[in-house]
């Protein structure tokens, strides 16, 4: 497993994982997130200010997480 800054090329990924979410957490009545929130302007921007980061696991990402005060 492999943690790394994401760029903006993984925003595709991270999306599939955010849309993955969105399901599973929908499933259980949690309405956090949604089709508004997070989206690709998000993603794109936590990857321009260095706070997102990609889990990779045999080079495919697995796992975000963003570290911000936002």
């Amino acid at each position: 497993m492999q943690i790394d800054r994401a760029e903006l090329n993984d925003a595709a990924s991270v999306m599939q994982l955010i849309t993955l979410c969105v399901g599973h957490m929908r499933a259980r009545r949690i309405c956090q997130w949604d089709e508004i929130y997070p989206n690709l302007q998000v993603v794109e921007d936590g990857a321009r200010s260095e706070s997102l980061f990609v889990i990779r696991q045999e080079g495919l990402c697995v796992a975000t997480v963003c570290l911000n005060d936002i």
